[in-house]
């Protein structure tokens, strides 16, 4: 089980992975929901929004904890 489990793992994870190339070359879109919920950090910035807040320090003006499950409102 465990190696079909590992397999299966890193199937998906180049599977993830392949969706930032485009031409051969890293591309990361940030219209894309697929990296708008799993690129945190881009640039030397926070760009996950549920991680923003997750950071923010309290009482900061925007900075709204994510709702339950990570659903967006």
């Amino acid at each position: 089980m465990a190696g079909a489990s590992s397999l299966f793992y890193s199937r998906n994870i180049a599977a993830l992975a392949l969706t930032f190339v485009k031409d051969g070359a890293l591309t990361i879109d940030f219209t894309d929901e697929v990296a708008r919920a799993t690129v945190i950090t881009h640039g030397g910035e926070v760009v996950q929004e549920e991680t923003k807040a997750l950071i923010a320090p309290a009482g900061s003006a925007g900075a709204r904890p994510p709702s339950p499950g990570g659903a967006s409102a």
